[in-house]
């Protein structure tokens, strides 16, 4: 009867031992797909498919950008908006960027490997690990941009896409307030359709699926996006450009900053790359018409 009573026992705690085992597993999954380690919430969006890297996954995409590009970009260089500029939603544009470091890009590295394009984004400054107010005005967010990423379909059509990755200190329900914590978010805008009401423009597909890191605490926004949401293979070549962005309580864009621009020009520079490579060119007199 003792042996029964021991061969159940052990049975039980083994099944609680693997139950246990499983559970850790599963809040693993849980907290990197909505959480940093360093406890920076992560936006899933709409489709609940964006989350964090794995340290797998985060040494790939190093090693991906350590053969890819690395292009820097000058100090305190804002595209300077018209003094009375403002947005179709009614707000003003910041003709006067504040002084702050992690609204200026410094550097943008991309790199490819067989299931993802990585994008690197570096800045000025370390982002503030909570809501900043200046000068009264809450800075809501700061995103950084890969806008007109021009690629062949599957119907072997070219098709574009806007991609964005942020950090973002607003509460989700009111803007105009901060968020208990900052969190971060990656999605991609795929195929254009038109323009709505707002002058925005619309898009085929709108997916959040990414991995994300860096934010908060860090001088960086690491994002990666699968090739297989653009159709795209290693050797495959596409064009794009770069910005950030940043919003406030007071303005639509309280700063902005182009890759490679000109402070009075509101894109910057065209850029080719071959997925994989260590190189880009510049790509001479682009046409922005369509750009978003």
């Amino acid at each position: 009867m003792n042996k029964i009573i021991k061969i159940f026992l052990y049975g039980f705690l083994s099944v609680g031992v693997i139950i246990l085992i499983l559970t850790a597993i599963g809040g693993y999954k849980n907290d990197r797909a909505h959480e940093t380690k360093e406890g920076i919430s992560i936006n899933g969006g709409k489709d609940d498919k964006g989350r964090g890297f794995t340290e797998k996954e985060l040494i790939a995409a190093n090693l991906a950008l350590d053969g890819g590009i690395s292009i820097d970009d000058p100090k305190d260089d804002w595209y300077k908006f018209p003094e009375g500029s403002m947005q179709s939603d009614g707000r003003p544009d910041n003709a006067n960027p504040y002084p702050l470091g992690w609204t200026d890009y410094r550097n943008v590295g991309i790199g490819a490997d067989q299931n993802y394009i990585y994008f690197k984004f570096q800045f000025w400054d370390i982002f503030p690990k909570n809501a900043l107010v200046y000068n009264g005005d809450l800075i809501q967010s700061t995103s950084a941009k890969i806008t007109n990423f021009k690629f062949i379909n599957s119907e072997g059509k070219v098709d574009s896409a806007d991609l964005i990755a942020d950090s973002w200190y607003a509460s989700f329900e009111d803007k105009n307030k901060p968020a208990d914590k900052p969190s971060i978010g990656a999605g991609a805008m795929i195929s254009p359709m038109g323009i709505d009401e707002m002058s925005e423009t619309i898009f085929k597909v709108m997916t959040d699926d990414s991995m994300i890191a860096g934010g908060p605490g860090y001088d960086y926004i690491l994002c990666a996006f699968p090739l297989s949401l653009f159709n795209l293979k290693l050797g495959d070549e596409v064009t794009f450009d770069s910005a950030t962005e940043t919003g406030s309580n007071i303005y639509h864009h309280e700063a902005m900053d182009t890759l490679l621009g000109e402070p009075d020009s509101k894109f910057g520079k065209v850029i080719r790359y071959q997925l994989g490579s260590n190189q880009y060119e510049l790509v001479p007199n682009p046409d922005y018409s369509g750009h978003s």
